[in-house]
């Protein structure tokens, strides 16, 4: 198919040796914009080469099986050729990747909200070969189920239960390279988008493996509002959803505690950021309570007009570790309701 990437599996030897690669006369290994989202640098590929050396001196000590995976990399023909170069000679593939990255015109408007959360919210790049093979090969309605799999299983996997992120990975390019198997074969959208859920399903978590994984659970700030965003809808009325605008993250157990109304301070300020410890409240009230103590905030909470934070009010009478962690696990069953994959 023109204008398409080949993929193969190859050994270190075969993909950077001189004598053994088959396929291109000259070549040049890169890293794309669109492959990685962070920088790659003289100080970046010598860490990563320090990595495998490691490895391999390790695994070669214990006559360890292991191998190092490294996901894909793309392979350019030409030595001079530049990434921009290689990115007009596939400019379908490429200006697919750039909307996906941009959230453009061609993904369809009912799958945005899931691929605004994977690239801006979960900073989740290593989903761009699937949200591309989708892309290309899914009608619209099929796209959109595949999007929001694809959110549910990196939230669940990736974010929350902590599991090895190379079988995410793994899976994830697996799920690419079937759903083009399938679209060359002619099948059916619904049956590839259903074969590829299929796939993303087998490494999908337990509610166990949420349940472990929540109790140790630290965000940053722009994934503690996607989560909490999305799990305060949930506990909304149909009538009463959450508007992004109109909320705040509010820190119970407040960062900048004062020890006169937070005896406990000590003991909660590893705290301040996990999931547990973290509501959403209106931007005026979250001014005023501010940083006061448990007993101020627990009276201004059922002001709010969000279920989520009234509960804390409702529910608790003491702030301390076990309070937070238990709010933490009674958020599990909206998070098994919403990230369905």
């Amino acid at each position: 198919m023109s204008g398409t990437f080949s993929s193969r599996t190859y050994n270190f030897n075969t993909l950077l040796g001189r004598s053994s690669f088959p396929d291109y006369s000259v070549k040049k290994v890169v890293v794309p914009r669109f492959q990685r989202g962070y920088s790659w640098k003289k100080v970046h590929v010598a860490t990563f080469w320090e990595d495998v050396i490691a490895f391999h001196s390790r695994t070669d000590k214990l006559l360890d099986s292991q191998t190092y995976f490294l996901g894909p990399i793309v392979i350019l023909i030409d030595q001079s050729l530049r990434s921009v170069d290689f990115a007009a000679a596939s400019a379908k593939e490429c200006e697919s990747y750039t909307d996906i990255l941009n959230i453009g015109d061609s993904v369809p408007k009912a799958s945005r909200p899931f691929i605004d959360a994977l690239m801006n919210k979960l900073s989740s790049e290593r989903a761009l070969p699937v949200l591309l093979s989708g892309l290309r090969c899914l009608k619209e309605n099929d796209f959109e189920r595949l999007s929001r799999s694809v959110v549910a299983l990196v939230v669940r996997h990736s974010l929350i239960a902590n599991l090895n992120p190379a079988d995410l990975e793994a899976t994830l390019y697996d799920t690419a390279r079937e759903i083009r198997k399938l679209h060359k074969k002619r099948k059916r959208s619904p049956e590839i988008v259903n074969k590829a859920r299929a796939l993303l399903q087998k490494i999908n978590p337990t509610t166990h493996q949420i349940r472990e994984g929540i109790a140790e659970l630290y965000l940053d700030k722009p994934t503690a509002q996607y989560l909490l965003r999305e799990i305060a809808d949930k506990m909304q009325s149909k009538s009463k959803g959450v508007t992004s605008g109109r909320t705040s993250i509010e820190h119970i157990f407040p960062r900048n505690a004062a020890k006169a109304d937070w005896p406990n301070a000590a003991h909660l300020e590893p705290y301040v950021w996990h999931i547990g410890n973290l509501t959403l409240l209106e931007p005026k009230q979250n001014k005023d309570v501010g940083n006061k103590g448990f007993a101020d905030k627990s009276n201004k909470y059922p002001q709010s007009e969000l279920q989520m934070t009234k509960q804390v009010a409702e529910k608790f009478r003491a702030w301390d570790e076990k309070a937070i962690t238990t709010r933490a696990q009674n958020m599990v069953s909206y998070i098994d309701q919403i990230w369905t994959v």
